[in-house]
């Protein structure tokens, strides 16, 4: 079990055989434009997480890949090799210290392992640092919105859904309770665990073929569905809203702007970072009570302003010194 290795999620990347229109797709969801664009890779920064979008193998299927970040790659590749998990590709360095590693589970759903030293909160949410914490209320983070044109405030990735055959769910919660930990929900109809904050859940469909669903956190999840099929006029596949209890709402939309697979929206008012932004907040709580301290301290040795009076006085006395000098 990877346990305390686990940093929650980092990476989720897109493998389509249509890489200009599933970009045109996210840049319209998000509402920023990619930081990076080129032929064999296109991201995005979609809250705390960078959104990637790689051109297919021809004998690929889309699919979505989430990348959970772990604390030391080596460590946890080795508990992965002791499960006897299947490695996609080894641990390779990317530039920069960044370690990526991806697996398949016995199904042929495809995870990944990344380590990211340069990876903070303060650098994925600047605006962090100007008013979106709640530490005092729940030791979590608020997190403000990717982009003011985003349908709806998206707030990154909050949750990723595997769905699978209804006769495969408990092989299957057997398998990522190995690696995960026991799941925090646990019905015939869902399995959620939670990796620091964020979900990763199994979802049983009878019919429906393997394929794992990304997420969005948004503020309105009908404003964000409303707007989002407004804009892909040709939406071919809109799944209705769910309320699945303590004010958690969920949507789903397959357009054909987004050529091959579906992308989800939820709405959950209780989402907060948990142990993964716990150094970071304090790190930050430092930061901050430094700020505000060095700003109290200006404060108190700024000079009070000269009042009418004294400003009046002040002219005659130069007055005065400049008369005296002539007559010297």
């Amino acid at each position: 079990m990877l346990g305390s290795q686990l940093l929650g999620l980092r990476t989720v990347v897109i493998k389509t055989r249509d890489v200009a229109k599933t970009k045109a797709f996210y840049r319209e969801l998000l509402g920023v434009s990619a930081h990076f664009d080129q032929p064999f890779y296109v991201g995005f920064q979609a809250g705390a997480q960078e959104l990637g979008i790689q051109p297919a193998a021809p004998d690929e299927q889309y699919k979505a890949i989430p990348y959970w970040g772990v604390r030391d790659i080596s460590v946890a590749a080795d508990i992965l090799r002791k499960r006897s998990v299947s490695v996609k590709s080894d641990i390779t360095d990317v530039g920069e210290g960044i370690l990526l590693s991806s697996y398949t589970d016995p199904y042929g759903n495809e995870f990944g392992l990344i380590q990211n030293p340069n990876f903070t909160l303060q650098k994925a949410h600047p605006d962090l640092l100007r008013g979106y914490i709640s530490q005092h209320q729940s030791r979590g983070l608020c997190l403000p919105a990717v982009g003011r044109r985003s349908c709806g405030n998206v707030q990154g990735v909050f949750s990723m859904i595997l769905t699978c055959p209804t006769d495969k769910l408990t092989d299957v919660r057997d398998w990522y309770a190995e690696i995960f930990g026991q799941p925090s929900f646990d019905q015939p109809f869902y399995v959620g665990f939670n990796i620091d904050g964020y979900e990763f859940g199994l979802h049983p469909k009878e019919g429906r073929e393997w394929g794992i669903i990304p997420y969005f956190g948004v503020a309105n999840v009908h404003a964000s569905h409303l707007k989002l099929t407004r804009k892909a006029t040709d939406a071919h596949s809109v799944t209705k809203i769910n309320s699945v209890g303590e004010g958690i709402e969920l949507g789903t939309v397959a357009c054909t702007s987004n050529p091959e697979g579906e992308v989800g929206l939820i709405q959950n008012p209780k989402f907060c970072l948990s142990n993964a932004a716990r150094a970071d907040l304090d790190e930050l709580d430092g930061k901050l009570a430094s700020t505000v301290s060095v700003a109290a301290t200006r404060r108190k040795r700024k000079k009070p302003e000269p009042s009418d009076k004294d400003k009046h006085q002040a002219r005659e006395d130069h007055r005065d010194s400049k008369r005296l000098a002539k007559k010297k």
